[in-house]
């Protein structure tokens, strides 16, 4: 997706620049450049279907192409290459990736730019699984790698992004991370609602190519469960309340827990438990008008605290 956004990026630089006139036929023919190479494996076999771009700081950016047969590739007469140091990237964009992402700094000249044979190598894997606290295996959870000691950057290089894995555990909490390079790598459970990066965390190593490291195993995790109400006024100063909990998606049947309701921004009950993710709530005494509800889950053993969704119900 970096990659993506990236040559998005090129390209509106590019409209804007060619709006205010700053990019002009002759100084692009004086400035512009071509390159060539062939992406080989560690046999020296070429490799087809490669990705190919390379970048220049944070924002310039250039494609180009994928590998053919023999593993060669080419920009076209339209690059966005000019003179200067850039960083070749090689990427497999496969899901499951046969090859690490790999890359090689240039100097680029005006005109044409042979660079020659550029190895990439075999990727590497990881497996593992994810947990809750209780022992539960959790389906459904996204595991992310970065790369190095699981540490974000200030500001990252481009190549970095393009390390990032991902994976989503099975009905078994299993998961497999593809497209490893040889290194350090830290994997996390992240979830939607995450708002700070999660603590709990795995690092590994990935020692040689091609290597399959397992036992990458994140624990301890908690998820962040559904958490609805609904309600109606069935007669004069009364409503009714459904409340309702769940973290099926994630592998367990019963969140459990406890909730505090909330009228308006005031709690008008404390504590109150599930039974069986759902809880009915029958109000009186209420003035008649348009009341805002919503409640609070208090999380369980394998579930975090969720705010709900906030309801008006009508008061007869």
């Amino acid at each position: 997706m970096s990659r993506h956004l990236r040559l998005l990026a090129a390209l509106v630089a590019a409209f804007a620049l060619a709006a205010a006139g700053l990019v002009t036929a002759s100084a692009q023919a004086a400035t512009s450049a071509t390159a060539s190479g062939r992406v080989v494996d560690t046999e020296g076999v070429g490799v087809r279907g490669l990705s190919v771009v390379a970048y220049k700081g944070d924002d310039d950016f250039a494609y180009l192409g994928t590998t053919r047969n023999g593993g060669l590739f080419s920009s076209g007469s339209d690059s966005d290459l000019t003179a200067g140091t850039w960083t070749i990237e090689i990427s497999d964009d496969d899901e499951n990736s046969e090859y690490a992402t790999t890359t090689k700094q240039v100097t680029i000249v005006a005109g044409a730019n042979a660079l020659g044979d550029i190895v990439v190598q075999q990727a590497s894997h990881a497996e593992g699984s994810v947990t809750a606290p209780s022992g539960r295996k959790l389906k459904n959870v996204e595991v992310l790698s970065l790369p190095g000691d699981g540490t974000f950057p200030e500001d990252p290089d481009p190549s970095f992004f393009d390390q990032i894995q991902f994976a989503v555990t099975g009905l078994d909490g299993g998961f497999r991370l593809s497209g490893l390079a040889v290194g350090q790598h830290t994997a996390f459970a992240v979830f939607e609602e995450d708002v700070a990066p999660p603590t709990r965390h795995v690092t590994f190593d990935v020692a040689t190519p091609g290597q399959t490291v397992t036992g990458v195993n994140l624990t301890k995790i908690k998820v962040y469960p559904s958490a609805r109400i609904k309600g109606t006024s069935p007669a004069k100063g009364k409503a009714t309340l459904t409340l309702s909990v769940s973290a099926a998606q994630y592998g367990i049947p019963n969140a459990g827990g406890r909730f505090d309701l909330y009228l308006g921004t005031k709690k008008i009950r404390s504590a109150v438990g599930f039974t069986n993710g759902s809880r009915t709530v029958h109000l009186v005494g209420l003035a008649k008008g348009k009341r805002t509800f919503k409640f609070k889950y208090l999380g369980s053993t394998d579930t975090r605290q969720k705010w709900s969704n906030k309801i008006t119900v009508t008061i007869k």
